[in-house]
C-alpha cells in the first residue's frame, strides 16, 4: 500500500478530516494532477476555513490550473489568517508576475525576506524583476544574497551571469554608464556549468563571452556542446557561424546560418549574414531574397539596408538601391561608409552634385576616411572648387601618404591649374614642378600605373626632357600595350624634330667599356 491509498482509507474513516484532504492534495499536485488536487484542498478548507495551509496551497493549485482570480483570493486568506507566512508571499508573488503586477509583487518578495531572510528564491525572483538602468545595483545585491545563501543556486548563478555580461545603470546624476564585467560573468556561468554540465544556455553565454574576448576556439567548444544539448538552438547556430567566419571557414559558417534560420524563422541576423555570405560567393538572387527577409523581419537592421542597397545597385532603376541607403542612414546617421558607397552611386547615375555631398558627409562623419577625401577632391573638378579639391587631396595624403591614385589624380589637378580668381576670372596657373613630384610619387609606390607614366610622359614632353619622357611612354605602353594614347603621343614625340635630335644624339653618342685591368677605358 502506498501513502495515497492511506490518505484516502483515513478519509473514508473521518470525511472531516481535514489534514488528510490536505495531504492527499500535496500528494496529487505533486503527481501535476492538478484538478483532483484542488478538490482535495477545496474539501480542506471548507471543514475548516482557517486552515491558512490549505488556503495556500489551493491558491498554487489554481495558479497552476490558470484560475487566477479564485488563487489570488485564496492567496489573501491564506494571508489573512496567518500574516507571517512566508511562503504564501512568496507564492502569491508568482502569481502577481504572471498577472504582470510587477510593483504588487516586488512588494510581496519583501515581505518574504523581512519574514525569513533566509528565503533565497525571494531575493532570486525579485533581482528578475528590477530590469532597470537605475535598478542594476539592486538587482545584483539581491542575486548576490541569493547565491550567498545557496552557493548551489543555478538559476541564480546563471542570471547573475547574464546581468554582467550586459549590465547597464544609472550614476548619481542619472547618466547611463555600462556596468559590464565579463571576468565575473564568465566566473557565475562557469559555476553553472560545474553543478550542471548540459545547461546549453550557460555553454551558449559563455561561448558569447569568449567570442568578444576572440577566443573562437573555446567559444566553438561550448557552443558544439550547446548544439549536443539542443541540436535546434537557433541562436547557438547563428553565433557558431559567426565563429566559423571569423575562422575563415565559409562554408561552416553558411551551413550553420541555415540551421539558424530553420529553428527561426525569423532570425533577421542569421539572414543578414547568410545574404553577406551569398553575395560574396555572387549567389545574387539568394542574397537578396535574404537580405529583403531580414529588413522585413527588422525594418531598422541599418547594415540589412545598406548591403541591400549594395546589391541593387546594378539594377536598373537606380531609385531601388537609393531607397535602401536612405533607410540604413535615416537608422544610423553616423554611417560613413553608406554616405561613401551612397556617393558612388549617386556619381555612377549621373548626379555628381549629390555624390559630392555624401562623399562630404562620409567625411564629416569620419575624419580620417581617407578614400571618400580622394574621391571628393577627384569629382571637384569645376574651376570654383580648385582650392577645395587641393584641401581634400592634401588631407588624403596626409591620412595616407602612400595612396597611389591620389598621387596621380592630384598631379592632374596641379597639371591643369585651372581655378577661379576672387573677381570670378578664370586663371590658369598649372604647378609643374609639384604634379612632376606627384606622378614619379604614385609610380614609386606602384610601378606599373600605366597612366601615370603616361600623363609624367606628357608632362615631360611640355618641358622638353624628350629622352624621359620617351622612357615613360614605353614603359606605359609594355605595361598596357593596348593604350591608344600613349601610342599616339609617343608618335607626336618621335615626329618631333627637336626630340628626334637628341634621341639621335644618345643613340650616336658613344658607350663606354668596362674599364679592364690595365685602368684603361676603351672607346
Amino acid at each position: 500500500m502506498n501513502a495515497k491509498t492511506h490518505l484516502e482509507k483515513a478519509i473514508a474513516l473521518n470525511p472531516e478530516f481535514a489534514e488528510a484532504y490536505f495531504e492527499l492534495g500535496v500528494l496529487l499536485k505533486n503527481e501535476r494532477e492538478i484538478k483532483d488536487s484542488i478538490k482535495n484542498f477545496q474539501k480542506a478548507v471548507s471543514i475548516n476555513s482557517d486552515y491558512a495551509e490549505a488556503q495556500c496551497e489551493l491558491a498554487i493549485a489554481l495558479t497552476l490550473d490558470e484560475d487566477h482570480e479564485n488563487a489570488r483570493n485564496h492567496f489573501l486568506n491564506s494571508l489573512e489568517i496567518n500574516p507571517n507566512y512566508a511562503h504564501a508571499y512568496f507564492h502569491y508573488a508568482l502569481l502577481l508576475i504572471k498577472i504582470n503586477d510587477y510593483e504588487e509583487a516586488k512588494n510581496n518578495f519583501d515581505k518574504v525576506t523581512e519574514i525569513n531572510q533566509n528565503y533565497s528564491p525571494a531575493y532570486y525572483y525579485k533581482a528578475t524583476l528590477l530590469t532597470n538602468a537605475d535598478d542594476y545595483e539592486e538587482a545584483r545585491k539581491n542575486y548576490e544574497t541569493a547565491i550567498d545563501i545557496d552557493e548551489k543556486y543555478i538559476d541564480a548563478h546563471y542570471s547573475m551571469g547574464k546581468l554582467l555580461s550586459g549590465g547597464v545603470a544609472t550614476n548619481k546624476e542619472g547618466s547611463l554608464i555600462d556596468r559590464t564585467n565579463l571576468p565575473e560573468a564568465k566566473y557565475h556561468f562557469n559555476c553553472v556549468l560545474k553543478l550542471n554540465k548540459s545547461h546549453s544556455k550557460a555553454h551558449y553565454n559563455l561561448a558569447k563571452i569568449l567570442s568578444i574576448e576572440k577566443d573562437y576556439e573555446s567559444a566553438k567548444k561550448h557552443l558544439l556542446k550547446a548544439l549536443e544539448i539542443n541540436k535546434e538552438y537557433s541562436k547557438a547556430h547563428y553565433l557558431i557561424a559567426h565563429v566559423y567566419e571569423e575562422g575563415n571557414d565559409i562554408e561552416k559558417a553558411h551551413e550553420h546560418y541555415i540551421l539558424s534560420i530553420k529553428f527561426h524563422q525569423d532570425n533577421a541576423l542569421a539572414h543578414f549574414r547568410l545574404g553577406v555570405i551569398l553575395s560574396n560567393k555572387k549567389e545574387y538572387i539568394k542574397a537578396e531574397e535574404n537580405l529583403k527577409k531580414a529588413v522585413l523581419i527588422n525594418p531598422l537592421h541599418a547594415e540589412a539596408h545598406f548591403h541591400l542597397a549594395l546589391l541593387l545597385r546594378s539594377d536598373d532603376d537606380p531609385s531601388l538601391a537609393k531607397k535602401h541607403f536612405f533607410k540604413a542612414l535615416e537608422i544610423n546617421p553616423e554611417y560613413s561608409i553608406a554616405y561613401y558607397e551612397l556617393a558612388h552611386h549617386s556619381e555612377k547615375n549621373g548626379d555628381v552634385n549629390e555624390a559630392k555631398i555624401h562623399f562630404q558627409k562620409a567625411t564629416d562623419v569620419d575624419q580620417n576616411f581617407v578614400e571618400a577625401y580622394f574621391h571628393l577632391a577627384r569629382i571637384l573638378t569645376s574651376p570654383s572648387e580648385h582650392d577645395q579639391a587641393i584641401r581634400n587631396y592634401e588631407t588624403a595624403l596626409e591620412i595616407n601618404p602612400n595612396m597611389a591614385d591620389c598621387h596621380y589624380w592630384f598631379a592632374k589637378l596641379l597639371t591643369s591649374g585651372e581655378r577661379l580668381a576672387n573677381d570670378g576670372t578664370l586663371l590658369k596657373e598649372p604647378k609643374i614642378n609639384d604634379a612632376e613630384t606627384h606622378f614619379k610619387r604614385a609610380i614609386e609606390i606602384n610601378p606599373n600605373y600605366d597612366k601615370a607614366h603616361y600623363r609624367l610622359g606628357l608632362l615631360l614632353y611640355n618641358k622638353k626632357d624628350y629622352l624621359t619622357a620617351l622612357e615613360n611612354f614605353e614603359k606605359a605602353i609594355k605595361l598596357n600595350p593596348s593604350f591608344s594614347r600613349a601610342h599616339y603621343s609617343l608618335a607626336v614625340l618621335l615626329m618631333d624634330q627637336d626630340a628626334k635630335n637628341i634621341i639621335q644624339k644618345k643613340a650616336l653618342k658613344p658607350k663606354q667599356k668596362k674599364i679592364r685591368a690595365t685602368g684603361k677605358t676603351v672607346a
